[in-house]
């Protein structure tokens, strides 16, 4: 995806789940969704499925390992969560896949396509439909099985940039919906043991 692809992503994200931490800092998630697109390693790390995912993970791994509510949600946080955000959108873009036969000029022109028709279908009735079936996990675990077996049904065959936008908003939706709704549930979970600890002292 191209810089404003990933901006629009973003975008669409906040717009579709009213979280606050990022309505507060839409900025700093928009920056981060960009930010592998312009580090040193872009030009020698394939933002792909085969090549990252497991950094990806680990990644999601330490985000949830280091903060434990949405009240420690600042712009750094959302800088870091753009980041994996970025990366799970260029998994669902076919240019980024090995089922993809066109050479770098058509990768371009194809993105550069998508940038186009994103912006437009984040919009759409389309996306509206795709955005009721985000879903909200209760671990880790079960996101990384839910994404293993999207991106697997995504590789059945070729592509083309509507299957992308669908599949990219569906996905990184649910990721962002399920790691704040893992915090919410921490943060609860701690509210009632703080609770339940001050009636029995």
């Amino acid at each position: 995806m191209r810089k404003k692809s990933h901006i629009s992503m973003a975008d669409q994200i906040i717009e579709s789940l009213q979280i606050e931490p990022l309505t507060s800092h839409r900025m700093a998630f928009r920056i981060g969704n960009i930010l592998p697109d312009c580090q040193p390693s872009f030009l020698t790390t394939r933002h792909s499925y085969d090549e990252t995912i497991e950094v990806t993970k680990e990644k999601m791994r330490q985000f949830l390992d280091e903060y434990n509510s949405m009240e420690e949600i600042g712009s750094r946080v959302c800088i870091k969560l753009g980041e994996i955000i970025h990366y799970i959108a260029d998994y669902f873009t076919f240019p980024h896949n090995k089922h993809y036969a066109g050479n770098m000029k058509d990768h371009c022109l194809y993105e550069s396509d998508l940038k186009h028709q994103l912006r437009e279908f984040v919009h759409s009735e389309a996306a509206d439909h795709v955005r009721t079936r985000v879903k909200r996990f209760d671990s880790l675990e079960e996101l990384f099985s839910f994404i293993q077996k999207i991106h697997a049904w995504y590789m059945r065959k070729p592509r083309n940039i509507y299957d992308d936008c669908k599949f990219a908003v569906y996905v990184c939706t649910s990721v962002v919906a399920t790691i704040f709704h893992i915090l919410a549930k921490r943060y609860e979970t701690q509210r009632t043991w703080n609770y339940t600890y001050a009636t029995v002292s």
